[in-house]
């Protein structure tokens, strides 16, 4: 039985009242009529209540970038913000334009307060923001200097941690990479206002929750590491910690035979090839770790004679291959360039120690430039992760959320991060093998997830107090059994990912059953490539810092629409699939649906669940065709040209799920209803 099903008026209420906030937020301005619908997309009643803040807009209009938070600013008379675009950009599949802008509150940046534009044609499609509030309380100015910060940083750290400024050889390659003898791992400080955490973040985000803190990004050599703290302004203590770690010759590459790896022949005192590709766009620089405290430029590059590698230095080779298989993939599927999709360099390192199993880091230098690396080692019991070309393809992914979306390696933001890795780790190994295999990471021995099958595989925290004890399993269903609301592995990023997992997996291939939280489902599946296209689409367009996964449920939806239509059987399919892991309601797209779809039903049902009678309620006196539909679409019964209420009688249909169908004036409407014989 649908547990959810006998609160059906009262989200309906809650999203009259969403709507009615944005509706304040931008009565008033004579253009108001150009809004084609909004959609406020809420996770299950009960659980949480975030809002996506997503809006859409009638085509053509004449709104100009910015237009978002500029209506925002004039309705709530709040002078003090303001939004600084970040960045634009065209996407190659679509053509549109997209604008991503930072909150400013009293001139300093505000964690995961961002606002997106998307532009076609000349005219704003849609929109979707998240806004700090009330700042009232907030400090407007440090008392700690950057410097005094950073000092009361070091203070807080052991002493005999050795940092990358400390090592004149990481200096020194530092300065040769970006041609500045000035440049330094040395950390400047970044006064910005920092979120408590990444849990429950809204559309409007409760200015209490903040801190005004410096931004530091650390390098430590040993031990190793690569964390941002982030240091309260006020008193020098540390507010939050980020880990950054993320975690043409031939070759005999195992589980693939001989392969054509791309080198490049290097000359010198000793000819010889190296493992650095040339080929192409392709930028992929292979080295065998030695220890971290040599740096990249002083660490010796792997050389083979004849360009015939066999099964030499066989760890090297497989994970260089495995990293220019991940960059091809991007680069024919999707047009993208390398992980900064402008062609930079990717070093790797091979044969890590059993510290690092996998990983992906970025060197951050600011306004200097960046470094990609992946690690791939071994892990303590020999397991060597560059075995398994999906882990490098998680690695290489990384690298691309790094330089577009940036989600925060926390809660749900790290949580649907770590699954884009997985879903795209998947789609590579699928691209170079030829067929799709939904284990992630097997070839590795090791630890593995499953996209398939969530439940079995991959590990959770029976109990979230206890980050030590782990099981076999992960959750398929949002907030569901297995899902971590604890701290353990930064808010369960490695656990909780399994949801959008067994949503693209659905997505792709279709489904039915039921979930944790007692609905049933079916989806149809529109094929790998649809859905990989819809995910990567929404993944380097839509996401930012601090979105959840109500955010992707949304912006999935918003990918699948553009990309292919509304209605279409791939926004059916994104939507539907959202819904069986436990995400909104299933699509409102039923035989012969039309494009406009509003999320407040002008009617109210009950009782729902019902045995004998449901009552549909009406709050207008206008005429409605209602249709009665089994949960796979086929009609039941179809009543024309209604008024007042009306009554169904449902004595005759078996137990399940239905969803009624009202029409009026051009205007289509849905609701689940819920069948219960004693």
């Amino acid at each position: 039985m649908n547990t959810r099903a006998t609160k059906n008026f009262t989200t309906m209420k809650t999203k009259l009242l969403s709507i009615t906030v944005l509706l304040q937020l931008l009565t008033g301005f004579s253009s108001l009529a150009q809004l084609k619908y909004y959609e406020v997309y809420i996770s299950p009643l009960g659980v949480t209540t975030k809002q996506s803040g997503m809006m859409k807009f009638n085509q053509p209009n004449t709104y100009q970038p910015g237009a978002c938070f500029d209506y925002y600013k004039i309705q709530s008379g709040d002078v003090k913000n303001t939004f600084v675009l970040l960045k634009q950009w065209t996407d190659p599949q679509l053509g549109m334009e997209h604008y991503r802008f930072q909150q400013y509150a009293n001139g300093i940046p505000v964690e995961g307060a961002e606002c997106f534009e998307h532009f076609k044609n000349g005219s704003l499609i849609y929109t979707h923001a998240k806004f700090g509030v009330e700042f009232n309380d907030q400090p407007m100015h440090a008392t700690l200097t950057e410097e005094q910060a950073f000092d009361a940083l070091m203070d807080n750290l052991p002493k005999k941690y050795k940092f990358a400024w400390e090592s004149p050889q990481w200096e020194a390659e530092l300065q040769f990479d970006f041609n500045d003898p000035n440049a330094t791992y040395k950390p400047t400080g970044t006064l910005m206002y920092a979120l408590d955490n990444f849990k429950d973040v809204g559309f409007k985000i409760d200015g209490a929750r903040y801190k005004l803190c410096y931004k530091f990004t650390v390098l430590c050599l040993n031990p190793s590491f690569n964390r941002t703290y982030f240091v309260n302004a006020l008193t020098g203590n540390i507010w939050r910690i980020d880990d950054r770690n993320r975690s043409d010759g031939s070759a005999t590459i195992p589980g693939h035979g001989s392969q054509t790896i791309d080198t490049q022949f290097f000359g010198g005192f000793v000819q010889k090839n190296i493992l650095h590709t040339n080929n192409g766009a392709r930028d992929v620089h292979t080295k065998e770790f030695k220890n971290l405290n040599t740096a990249w430029s002083f660490t010796e590059n792997i050389k083979d004679a004849d360009d015939n590698w066999g099964t030499s230095q066989q760890e090297s080779t497989m994970i260089h291959w495995f990293t220019s298989q991940s960059w091809d993939f991007f680069e024919t599927r999707y047009d993208r360039i390398g992980m900064d999709g402008q062609g930079g360099v990717v070093r790797v390192y091979g044969s890590h120690p059993t510290d690092y199993y996998a990983e992906y880091e970025n060197f951050d230098h600011g306004e200097i430039g960046t470094r990609d690396y992946i690690y791939c080692g071994h892990d303590g019991d020999g397991n060597y992760s560059g075995n398994a070309i999906d882990i490098v393809g998680h690695e290489f992914t990384h690298g691309v959320l790094y330089h577009t979306a940036g989600l925060a390696p926390l809660n749900e933001p790290g949580a649907l991060g770590e699954s884009f890795c997985d879903i795209f780790g998947v789609m590579i190994e699928t691209y170079t093998r030829g067929f799709v295999d939904w284990t992630h990471g097997e070839d590795a021995g090791g630890g593995t997830r499953s996209l398939d099958n969530p439940k079995g595989d991959g590990i959770y925290f029976p109990d979230v107090n206890d980050c030590s004890n782990t099981d076999i399993g992960q959750p398929d269903t949002y907030f569901g059994d297995l899902w971590h609301d604890g701290n353990c592995d930064n808010g369960g990023i490695h656990v909780n990912g399994g949801v959008q997992n067994f949503w693209f997996f659905l997505t792709a291939t279709g489904g039915t059953g039921t979930n944790d939280i007692g609905d049933d489902y079916i989806v149809q599946g529109v094929g790998l490539d649809d859905a990989a296209l819809i995910t990567y689409w929404s993944m380097v367009n839509n996401n930012g810092n601090a979105w959840q996964y109500s955010d992707a449920r949304a912006n999935s939806i918003a990918a699948a629409t553009q990309l292919f239509g509304s209605c279409s059987p791939q926004e059916i399919a994104v939507i539907d699939a959202w819904y069986a892991v436990g995400i909104g309601a299933f699509s409102p797209c039923g035989p012969n649906a039309i494009e406009e779809k509003w999320l407040v039903n002008p009617f109210s049902v009950y009782p729902n669940p019902s045995s004998d009678k449901i009552t549909i309620a009406f709050n207008n006196t206008n005429e409605y065709d209602i249709s009665l539909y089994a949960i796979d679409g086929k009609l039941i019964q179809a009543d024309k040209q209604l008024q007042g209420n009306y009554e169904l009688d449902v004595n005759a249909l078996s137990n399940g799920v239905y969803f009624i169908k009202v029409q009026s004036e051009g205007i289509s409407y849905q609701e689940k209803i819920v069948v219960a014989h004693e």
